[in-house]
């Protein structure tokens, strides 16, 4: 049903590390809005997701082969 793939949906989203979820949430915010978007937000957002903690925590979780354990830092 279409509540059961959107608790699915959800659930995977909610696995995924913070700081890269609140980026993505802003750039498609900035897609649907694009003339109310903070270029310069956006890229020290995805600079931040990219040099974090869990960006690291997720690249060994792959390597390793298990799930990644985010922080949020």
């Amino acid at each position: 049903s279409a509540r059961e793939c959107a608790l699915a949906m959800a659930r995977t989203i909610a696995s995924r590390a913070p700081l890269s979820v609140t980026s993505i949430k802003a750039e498609i915010a900035a897609q649907i809005s694009p003339g109310q978007s903070d270029t310069a937000a956006l890229l020290r957002m995805r600079e931040q997701a990219w040099s974090s903690e869990d960006f690291r925590e997720g690249r060994a979780a792959f390597v390793e082969r298990r799930s990644p354990d985010f922080s949020g830092q």
